[in-house]
């Protein structure tokens, strides 16, 4: 399958100050629904089992959030998604192999109250089996549908649909298969996936691209049946595993892996 990318236009508007050094291993972002100005960071690797909270203008470290029986093998995403009873939630993905198998668990939490460093409880916690190694990419729908992509090389990266039931059945649940994506990638991807706050549009990542899609009925499998827009623009950073929507959807933010390394925010003109 030969697919053709029309393009799609940022510019960055800026490049924050680097993280702290112990923030070296960013592999995931996603803008708080409660707070504005702040984003949640995870590492991958890390064992810390933390949540950071960022400030987005300049990248400091505001409040860590430690969550509460949430074991760390390898976190490689998280999403900001509305919980069952209609407050804000935030998802985490144990989903890598850095341990040569996948821990195969989704965490929720709810967004705190306050963005100073706390104890937070878990709110759920998801066990799933999917015939893929591994996920580097979670997202999470304006409905609470949460979503995994399969990593591969060239195409046959899948899309992945957690069952709702799997939160409450305190079972291994069985991920459903969506579709194939209708991207290519030079190395190992997806890196990362985010949804827009507002539910209609969508950003996966590679290595070297970002991709965007329109998505007005907010319905994830339509509009993942269908090429998106190649951001053209974008310049990677250095092994950038993390993409996050800004709070209002006027941009988007990235973070690389390394010591020093900047977050960058591009607006859409």
């Amino acid at each position: 399958m030969i697919v053709v990318f029309v393009t799609a236009c940022v510019a960055l508007s800026y490049a924050a100050a680097g993280l702290p050094g112990h923030l070296n291993m960013i592999s995931g972002l996603a803008a708080s629904r409660r707070h504005p100005g702040i984003l949640y960071a995870i590492q991958d690797n890390a064992g810390d089992g933390n949540v950071y909270m960022l400030d987005a203008t300049d990248g400091s470290v505001k409040g860590v959030l430690i969550v509460q029986h949430g074991e760390e093998a390898d976190w490689e995403d998280i999403a900001v998604g509305p919980c069952p009873d209609g407050d804000s939630c935030i998802y985490i993905a144990d989903s890598g192999n850095t341990k040569h198998k996948s821990s195969n668990v989704v965490y929720r939490v709810k967004e705190p109250d306050y963005t100073f460093t706390q104890d937070i409880p878990l709110t759920g916690k998801y066990h799933y089996t999917w015939n893929h190694p591994m996920s580097e990419s979670l997202m999470v729908d304006a409905a609470g549908n949460v979503f995994i992509l399969s990593e591969a090389t060239g195409t046959g990266s899948t899309l992945g649909q957690l069952p709702s039931s799997g939160w409450t059945s305190g079972s291994q649940a069985a991920v459903k298969t969506v579709l194939t994506l209708p991207i290519t990638t030079a190395n190992k991807g997806p890196l990362a996936a985010d949804i827009s706050p507002d539910g209609k549009q969508l950003l996966i990542k590679t290595l070297d691209h970002v991709y965007v899609w329109s998505m007005p009925d907010m319905n994830v499998k339509k509009a993942l049946s269908h090429p998106g827009k190649a951001i053209h623009g974008y310049h990677p950073e250095h092994r950038g595993e993390a993409i996050a929507w800004s709070a209002d959807g006027h941009g988007f933010y990235t973070e690389g892996e390394g010591s020093n390394e900047k977050l960058h925010f591009h607006s859409f003109p």
